[in-house]
């Protein structure tokens, strides 16, 4: 077992060492082996706050761009450096928030982070003796790749205790953990160093210390951290409290929600030193935008560049799970169900299937655990042939997708599963002409 857990640890650490480049028509251009770098989305803008965090003891990044820009610096991450990236600003007159300023010199407007600054503070805090080999060595990229692969292993320990709980057979614990560690976008987010690498541990580990070791403080804590890190958690918070009042431990409430509470208070006065008000949100345009969530449930699920079960189809099989787990467990069954729909129709109510550049659709990534657990259960009862041969095929059909995407993250961000595949064909295509 001990060989097999050090197998997947490798897995996971092995991709962010290989680096490819590749040309506008997705040709590889150059490869190397080096220290892991970040790849794009909203991950340079963190990495920007970061270095404004350990190096400046500000959120103010103008100057971290001009670094970029004018240095050559890596503090949005080696890959950006020369590079004028996209940003947002906010405007100290008309106290809004915008994006793509015509200048910087404006000195009325100044540079954020749009996000939350929970995963920038975190990382600064844990990672901060790397911050001392800037700006020439910049150790401070792979380091955060590093705590990103470090946080999805800690998600899957999780997992595995979790289905070892409702299994009692650590064998099958730890082959569920295999599956969904491997044959599903877990393993491409495991190095991402984005919000949801950290979203998905937290949630879990939130879920088995609340629910099945009844502990409250310790996950008051975890989820405190995933709000300052996403605001919408605060709907996982509220299912978190509903449920000790149905309970009726009060009392329990308390060390629960008092991490939250504090945090809560942090975020106060952070938005009124930025911003100027104790209650500015930059994302609010999110909550402002609605279209038709049949449109973004459908998209979320089975668009060909982003839908989660496109890219994992293995998924499909935890719906099978939830009549045995309601049979055996009900309380436990409606408790993760609720958290899946809650979490899923925050994400997909704007009537859009994807936000942003990404592999799959990362939203919903920290959902897998989740299904996971519905997955054993399909797992532990499933009598029929037919269904275990089909898994097997798609099993294998997951995990050279979520392979692909670990090792060559560019090719399948936004892109169907098969366009790794389709760029393979045209090259032998062009082979066998010329033969």
């Amino acid at each position: 077992m001990r060989k097999i857990i050090l197998f997947i640890i490798l897995l996971y650490f092995i991709p962010p060492f290989f680096q490819f480049n590749f040309d506008r028509k997705e040709h590889i251009k150059s490869f190397g082996i080096s220290l892991p770098r970040v790849i794009s989305g909203d991950v340079p803008y963190t990495l920007l706050t970061m270095h404004s965090i350990l190096h400046d003891s500000d959120f103010e990044l103008k100057n971290n761009l001009n670094n970029i820009y004018e240095k050559k610096y890596c503090d949005a991450g080696v890959n950006q450096r020369g590079k004028k990236i996209p940003t947002a600003y906010f405007n100290k007159t008309t106290k809004k928030y915008s994006f793509f300023p015509k200048s910087f010199k404006d000195p009325n407007i100044i540079i954020y982070h749009s996000h939350p600054p929970g995963l920038a503070v975190l990382a600064s805090i844990l990672l901060w003796p790397f911050s001392f080999t800037c700006p020439k060595l910049c150790l401070l990229e792979p380091a955060s790749v590093i705590l990103s692969i470090l946080a999805m292993l800690l998600g899957l320990y999780f997992l595995y205790k979790t289905i070892f709980y409702y299994s009692k057979e650590k064998g099958t614990a730890l082959k569920i953990c295999i599956i969904f560690a491997l044959a599903t976008p877990l393993w491409h987010y495991s190095s991402a160093f984005q919000v949801e690498s950290f979203i998905t541990p937290i949630l879990i580990a939130s879920f088995y210390l609340f629910f099945i070791q009844n502990k409250n403080f310790i996950p008051g804590i975890f989820l405190a951290i995933g709000f300052s890190m996403r605001f919408p958690i605060a709907v996982i918070i509220f299912i978190f409290g509903v449920y000790r009042l149905i309970q009726k431990r009060y009392k329990e409430l308390i060390p629960l929600s008092f991490p939250v509470i504090g945090v809560i208070i942090l975020l106060l006065f952070y938005n009124k030193a930025l911003y100027g008000n104790y209650f500015a949100v930059p994302q609010a345009y999110y909550f402002k935008s609605f279209g038709n969530p049949l449109n973004g449930i459908f998209g979320s699920l089975f668009s060909l560049n982003q839908g989660i079960l496109i890219f994992s189809p293995i998924l499909l099989y935890s719906f099978l799970g939830i009549k045995s787990s309601y049979k055996k467990f009900p309380k436990d069954a409606i408790f993760i169900i609720i958290l899946i729909l809650a979490h899923f129709l925050i994400y997909t109510v704007r009537g859009l299937d994807w936000e942003g550049g990404c592999y799959a659709n990362r939203y919903f990534v920290p959902l897998i655990p989740f299904l996971a657990v519905f997955f054993y259960f399909w797992h532990s009862e499933n009598k029929s042939k037919k269904l275990e041969y089909l898994f097997n095929i798609l099993l294998i059909f997951s995990f050279l997708i979520n392979a692909l995407a670990a090792f060559f993250p560019p090719l399948l961000w936004n892109k169907p599963p098969w366009h790794p595949f389709s760029l393979l064909f045209s090259k032998f295509n062009k082979i066998f002409k010329m033969i």
